[in-house]
Parts: C-alpha cells; sequence; structure tokens
C-alpha cells in the first residue's frame, strides 16, 4: 500500500469523516484483505456505527497480522463489553494492558 493512501486515510480519520475512511479502507481490503491498519481502520468505522459484530470481525483480523497490537485489543475488548460479554472483554482489557504502556486503560477492568 502506497504512504499517499495511508496519509489520506489518516487525515480524512483525524477530521472525523469515518464514511470516506470506511469506504477508501474496503476498496484497499479488496486488493490486500489482511492489512492489519486498514482492518483495524474499518473496525474502528463499524463501531462508532454500531456493527459491533462487523468490528469484532475486523479487529479479529487485524490481530492476526499483529497480535500484539494494544490498541487493536482494547478496541476488541470494547466490542465484547458492548455486547456484554464481559469476561471476554475483560480479557482483551488484560492483552491490551500487558502490550502498551497505557495505565489509563486500567479503568476498562
Amino acid at each position: 500500500m502506497e504512504s499517499d493512501v495511508l496519509e489520506q486515510l489518516k487525515s480524512h480519520f483525524q477530521q472525523g469523516n469515518l464514511a470516506q475512511v470506511e469506504k477508501m479502507a474496503l476498496e484497499y481490503l479488496k486488493v490486500e484483505p489482511d492489512h492489519p491498519l486498514l482492518n483495524k481502520m474499518v473496525g474502528i468505522c463499524l463501531s462508532q456505527r454500531q456493527d459491533l459484530q462487523g468490528a469484532k470481525e475486523r479487529f479479529t483480523n487485524a490481530l492476526r497480522a499483529e497480535p500484539n497490537d494494544g490498541d487493536c485489543l482494547n478496541n476488541l475488548g470494547f466490542c465484547y463489553l458492548f455486547t456484554h460479554d464481559y469476561l471476554r472483554a475483560a480479557d482483551y482489557f488484560l492483552q491490551a494492558l500487558s502490550q502498551a504502556d497505557k495505565p489509563e486503560w486500567q479503568c476498562n477492568l
């Protein structure tokens, strides 16, 4: 994936233009379906639209490529929290804490 495309995606994401992020990322995922950042971006877009099942799938895809991504583990934990699977949510939150130096995540438990 070209760096200018990633920069465009990041710019749209920072501006809160999640519809454009999702549209662009899904197009590139057709070519590179295992791209972790694209899957994570789509997962965030889906979770914002309350499509938690779709978000779980995208975060899981991203974690296959980068299993130690603390942000992705944390996001997946929230998907499980919001679907009332508290044990699985806690497991993902603990994994996220072990991968990232973000003590503020402790409040998720």
